[in-house]
């Protein structure tokens, strides 16, 4: 109704003023319809979420973020359900995406236990999240995309320290490093003490993230802020790249081991492509070839 009465208005307006047809009605229509077209995906947006199918997905957004304390990037349930008929109940399948990459699927229940007397009233239920450690979990892929050659890549000493002294003027240097992947464009850390955790990012530009602390249970290997030296990180880069002919620009990521033999941490240093990888101790020394043939020493 309102849309037809947009274009009777449109249309007046070009019948009054004949002479300016070619710009005054022209552009009096495209406002009209761009008011409509904004107020029509407000009202869409409005009826969506008071939905079954969006009163769901919000419910389960709240309960995650305040009673699991998850940081929630979307909650898709499917299919659209507009309502539930009294005394009934529907059940639709819901994705969950947490902003640490990770995700789960569960059935969403929306019961209307109203009658046609009192009116509705909707209860709803789903499946708790699985259990989930952040020090043991995938880290997320990385959200910048540089060369590993480029200037600002987190592959020189320099730029590393920079990344490294964002993270300690935020959270100090107490704090022991559980995880870490590093990328020309971005470093993730895993940080943790006294049984919590978080999930650190630090781009190239430095842009830092921190994600929510999560609890964990009993103990867990990993290296001090120390030992993280941006000097020992360049000078793997041009081993690798000098010694087993890997050129620089194929270096793309390095992985935290933190359970080596003896009890020692190291780097795992990942080619773009290639069966091969590469391994050294946390300081640098001990650089080896590993590939799904053999491993050799250097």
């Amino acid at each position: 109704m309102a849309r037809e009465q947009g274009k009777d208005s449109a249309r007046a307006a070009s019948v009054a003023r004949p002479a300016r047809v070619g710009a005054a009605s022209v552009a009096l229509s495209l406002v009209i319809s761009g008011c409509l077209g904004s107020v029509g995906r407000y009202i869409n947006k409005i009826n969506y979420e008071e939905s079954a199918t969006g009163s769901l997905e919000g419910f389960i957004h709240d309960q995650l973020t305040a009673a699991f304390h998850r940081s929630v990037r979307s909650v898709h349930c499917t299919p659209y359900v507009d309502q539930v008929q009294h005394q009934s109940s529907v059940t639709l399948t819901c994705v969950i995406r947490f902003a640490s990459g990770s995700g789960y699927q569960t059935e969403g229940t929306v019961t209307n236990t109203g009658n046609n007397f009192f009116g509705s009233a909707y209860t709803y239920s789903f499946d708790d999240p699985p259990g989930y450690d952040l020090t043991t979990a995938a880290l997320p892929e990385p959200a910048v995309s540089l060369a590993a050659t480029s200037p600002r890549s987190l592959f020189v000493a320099h730029n590393l320290a920079v990344a490294l002294g964002t993270v300690t003027q935020r959270f100090g240097e107490g704090q022991l490093i559980i995880q870490a992947a590093l990328y020309p464009g971005e470093l993730q850390l895993v940080i943790g003490a006294n049984g919590e955790a978080r999930l650190v990012t630090v781009d190239s530009g430095g842009t830092l993230t921190s994600g929510e602390t999560t609890e964990f249970d009993g103990s867990r290997n990993g290296i001090a802020f120390s030992q993280f030296e941006p000097k020992v990180i360049q000078h793997l880069v041009e081993q690798v790249a000098r010694r087993d002919e890997v050129p620089q620009a194929d270096i793309a990521r390095f992985v935290l081991a933190t359970s080596l033999p003896g009890g020692n941490a190291g780097w795992t240093i990942y080619p773009a492509s290639g069966s091969r990888h590469f391994q050294a101790y946390v300081m640098g020394d001990g650089l080896r070839t590993i590939d799904a043939s053999a491993t050799r020493n250097r």
